[in-house]
């Protein structure tokens, strides 16, 4: 009986687990990643504040 709840649970915690999203930067090759800008086009319209 313990093994039947036991593989019932696994199933239903299977069934309601989130897929973690994968990090887009870590799919990338080297090339890819050498394309990217040095910095980010926002920080330009905000002046730094010290």
């Amino acid at each position: 009986m313990h093994k039947i709840f036991t593989t019932i649970r696994v199933w239903f915690a299977e069934m309601l687990a989130t897929e973690v999203p994968q990090d887009p930067l870590g799919r990338m090759s080297p090339r890819e990643l050498a394309d990217l800008p040095v910095y980010h086009p926002q920080s330009d319209r905000f002046p730094a504040r010290c």
